[in-house]
């Protein structure tokens, strides 16, 4: 009867039932301890198959306040941070913590999760414990001087980024950081040059890598220069600007990107655009990831190459929009508040449609969203005037170039939105962060890349309300 019901169990954990066949196992077995690595078990084979809410489930049916060992725990902190629970894997390293108080590792656990789940003072404390307890730890220094970014301490953080390099001088992570600690300072020619670190991260520069060509350094070729779109889509929409200074060096350019980019990137003259899987069909003689192009081309805060518009809609997309019933005798304004939840960038610089809801007040404006993921229930809670939802027409990012000519301004947070309209020329107010990406430069209120973007930053971290307000004060002077 027994085998009976475990098979039983067995089947349901195999065909996806998963709270079904943790209700068997412990119907089965009790409240034993082994029922701990079962419900873990269970868990990442839901998170693997993207049942994110069912993994917390499991893993919240896991009594902190019983003994467990050093293993499951640790299994579950990773669990939790796998599902973004960062407060609940923060809760569960700091037992870990209590449990070894001397172990660095646990400590540098606590504080990589603390960090991402926002709580930067206990954070640096964590952190800061785990750097005592190992000094010449390389990851530890570089979590900490990540941590310190993220509070705006950016002597501090610079310390700490500089001390992993010098304990471990091959440490990318560390380099990184040291780049984009100077990049954000305004040191692009020093902050380029430590960027290029980024390229001996596997995960990410996989496509240029496969390419059988040498890395292009500059200089004339008399061949086929492929350049490599990488990273975010912001990234590829930003560097695209250096295509038409590398075509003058070379006999033609091939420029690989994500496909929803093809079209809109199409526009740049003397290139030819391809998605990720055509490189096959051409005789490369050298290769670079375009985020290498300011190196190459030795960019400074006074000679990026800012000239607006660089990119432009195609005709039969300015065509569709064209037919869109969009107001004439007033202002109108689109709006995007969310980028890609499943990128570590995201983290802080995203907001919800409510934070805009002060906006809404303002007469003699007219709103429209285009944010592409914007869902019918968030479109409706808009209040008083109607919120316009130009997302769902939108296919591919020369569909949001073609809408963004249609209105007059966009205000937008730190996406490939706020991109698009840059390089449109378009006039762009950017909400950012307290302290933001590299390429916002501190306590700049302009951007040397796009020169028609006003920036506005939050004055204290995670909060919107004040930037919202000021906004809201800008946008009244065209409530006329």
């Amino acid at each position: 009867m027994v085998q009976i019901s475990i098979n039983y169990a067995k089947n349901l954990h195999e065909t996806g039932e998963f709270l079904k066949a943790a209700d068997a196992y412990e119907l089965i077995l009790g409240k034993i301890p082994e029922l701990t690595e079962v419900f873990l078990m269970i868990a990442e084979d839901a998170l693997n198959k993207y049942q994110t809410e069912i993994a917390l489930t499991l893993c919240r049916r896991i009594d902190l306040n019983n003994p467990l060992s050093h293993g499951i725990l640790l299994k579950l902190s990773a669990l939790f941070e796998s599902a973004k629970a960062y407060n609940e894997a923060s809760k569960v390293n700091k037992i870990i913590t209590t449990k070894k108080p001397k172990n660095a590792v646990s400590w540098r656990n606590l504080g990589a999760t603390l960090n991402k789940a926002r709580k930067f003072d206990e954070a640096e404390i964590a952190m800061r414990a785990a750097v005592k307890l190992a000094q010449n730890d390389p990851i530890a220094n570089a979590y900490l001087s990540s941590i310190l970014r993220e509070k705006g301490d950016y002597l501090n953080a610079l310390y700490f980024a500089k001390k992993a390099i010098k304990l471990a001088p091959d440490y990318a992570p560390g380099h990184i950081l040291l780049s984009e600690l100077l990049l954000s300072n305004g040191k692009l020619k020093q902050g380029f040059k430590e960027y290029e670190w980024r390229l001996k991260i596997d995960t990410i520069f996989a496509p240029v890598r496969a390419i059988d060509a040498p890395y292009w350094n500059g200089s004339k070729i008399d061949g086929t220069l492929l350049i490599v779109g990488e990273q975010g889509f912001g990234d590829v929409i930003q560097m695209c600007r250096y295509v038409a200074l590398a075509a003058k060096k070379v006999n033609s350019v091939i420029l690989m990107v994500h496909p929803p980019l093809v079209k809109l990137l199409q526009s740049l003259k003397r290139v030819t655009v391809i998605n990720f899987d055509l490189t096959s069909n051409f005789k490369i003689k050298a290769k670079i990831s375009i985020g290498s192009l300011p190196h190459i081309f030795k960019t400074t805060k006074d000679n990026v190459p800012a000239s607006v518009p660089y990119l432009f809609p195609t005709l039969n997309s300015k065509a569709f929009w064209k037919s869109i019933d969009i107001p004439l005798d007033s202002m109108n304004v689109g709006i995007g508040w969310r980028g890609n939840p499943e990128g570590a960038a995201d983290r802080g610089r995203s907001m919800e449609l409510n934070n805009f809801f002060r906006l809404s007040k303002i007469k003699n404006i007219n709103f429209f969203s285009l944010q592409k993921d914007a869902s019918d229930i968030e479109i409706e809670m808009w209040p008083t005037n109607q919120l316009v939802n130009l997302g769902k027409l939108i296919n591919n990012f020369d569909d949001t170039a073609a809408a963004i000519e249609r209105l007059d301004l966009i205000i937008t947070t730190d996406t490939a939105l706020a991109h698009v309209a840059g390089s449109l020329g378009k006039p762009v107010w950017l909400l950012l962060k307290k302290y933001p990406s590299w390429r916002w430069i501190d306590g700049r209120l302009d951007s040397p890349w796009y020169p028609t973007m006003s920036l506005f930053h939050q004055k204290k971290i995670d909060n919107w309300s004040q930037v919202i307000e000021i906004v809201s004060q800008k946008l009244k002077k065209y409530d006329n």
